[in-house]
């Protein structure tokens, strides 16, 4: 579900109609939260997207990984103009430092960025995709979470 806002508040819900494009604080967001979420078990997947206008933007996140897999050694999150890509210029994360858990006895969640700053080129639109991964054994590694856009010029 996408949600539009201007600076004063809500204007529509869910709705095709955009409300005050092009001013400052308008607000984009796309969440995905399911029971059975996105696997990332040793792939990078897409949690969430959105797709942004011309002018500048602050982007943020969360992605919440829940599961069955152990030996966990790492956790990726970060957003990206392209599909099912992490990049460190992006606002990658990466959890682990050499020690291993299990996704059935510790289930992972973390912001994702702050205040990430993108320019869309004018008359162009991008989409931007919140990614996440987890590497590890065997078993099951499910995504949820969000992203969220603020116009800032």
């Amino acid at each position: 579900m996408t949600y539009r806002s201007p600076v004063r508040g809500y204007v529509s819900t869910g709705s095709s109609t955009p409300a005050a494009p092009s001013l400052a604080g308008e607000l984009i967001s796309q969440t995905r939260v399911s029971s059975s979420g996105t696997s990332v078990a040793n792939v990078t997947a897409n949690v969430a997207q959105i797709t942004l206008t011309a002018g500048s933007w602050n982007l943020t996140g969360y992605v919440g990984i829940s599961g069955t897999m152990v030996s966990v050694t790492q956790l990726h999150y970060g957003i990206s103009s392209t599909s099912a890509t992490i990049t460190n210029d992006a606002g990658a994360v990466k959890v682990g430092g050499g020690s291993t858990f299990s996704l059935a006895t510790k289930s992972a969640g973390s912001a994702v960025t702050t205040n990430t700053r993108v320019n869309v080129a004018a008359g162009s639109t991008v989409v931007y995709y919140i990614c996440a991964k987890a590497t590890g054994g065997a078993g099951t590694a499910l995504a949820s979470g969000w992203i969220n856009a603020r116009r800032v010029a």
